[in-house]
């Protein structure tokens, strides 16, 4: 407002003391074909549109501006409100409830005794999957592993359970090693990782990342038996508990049981895992 009262009060003074008259005669061209009126009317819409641009500007750039700044403060507020523990469990179990627990499947990653567990319905072949499997990897990086990650395989149909299978095989195995098995997909080898959940989770990224186009190959040199009746009761238990929650769609997110809730995201779990992690 500042700005737009020292613009027109220029332009006062200038037009009282006769220079935006002195402007108009010096642009006047005697050699011109046009008249002085003609003259006269084009140096004055020059000159309004001099002060008028910046001032339409202006009012056009500045609630831009300050609409820019409320937007960033909103998002503040907004995340202040979703860190709040209490909050969060409010609208947790306000969510559909579907029970899960380590009988429902072993496939566990990070801290098994967190309080805070995140159940996820996954599909090997599922892009969303691979693309959640890779926030949730930095999720485990930024908390530092103190959540509890479950995975519950799903398919689209009965010839892809293969994968499945060999995935709950990967995680079984207690003797897998990685150091001979296949490359990323730049080709790079892939280094060692000691611990069971840690060699697993390293093989499944490497499927997410893009090994799932090389099919059933990628799992070719890891010589798993798939058929191993372990293996087959692991992944009944997850389809038992498919039926049971009638839960299709992947990748669907259960917190403690409860589905997420629509206005949070995984990462927002990061917020209130410091008050759900069991030190003891």
């Amino acid at each position: 407002m500042i700005v737009q009262a020292l613009l027109w009060a220029i332009f006062i003074i200038n037009l009282l003391f006769g220079h935006i008259h002195q402007l108009v005669i010096a642009g006047f061209d005697p050699q011109s074909p046009l008249t002085l009126w003609d003259s006269t009317v084009i140096q004055l819409m020059i000159v309004a549109c001099t002060y008028t641009i910046p001032v339409l500007s202006l009012n056009l750039l500045l609630p831009k501006l300050s609409e820019g700044k409320q937007v960033a403060r909103l998002r503040q507020e907004i995340n202040s409100i979703k860190a709040n523990e209490d909050v969060f469990k409010t609208l947790l179990i306000q969510q559909p409830f579907y029970e899960v627990s380590n009988s429902d499947s072993q496939i566990i990653f990070g801290n098994p005794y967190a309080k805070l567990r995140i159940s996820i319905l996954t599909n090997p072949f599922c892009n969303p999957c691979a693309k959640m499997h890779a926030r949730v990897e930095n999720l485990l990086k930024e908390t530092k592993g103190n959540v509890c990650i479950q995975y519950i395989f799903s398919s689209f149909n009965e010839s892809l359970e293969y994968a499945n299978r060999y995935m709950i095989a990967t995680y079984l195995n207690p003797h897998l090693s990685i150091a001979e098995h296949s490359r990323s997909k730049e080709g790079l080898p892939i280094p060692l990782r000691r611990g069971q959940g840690e060699v697993a989770w390293q093989l499944f990224s490497n499927w997410f990342s893009g090994g799932k186009a090389l099919k059933e190959s990628f799992f070719k040199d890891l010589h798993l038996d798939i058929n191993n009746p372990a293996i087959e009761a692991e992944f009944q238990k997850h389809e038992a508990w498919k039926k049971k929650t009638q839960l299709q769609a992947t990748p669907t997110i259960l917190v403690n049981g409860y589905k997420l809730p629509e206005n949070y995201k995984i990462e927002d779990v990061r917020y209130i895992t410091e008050f759900n992690v069991n030190t003891e």
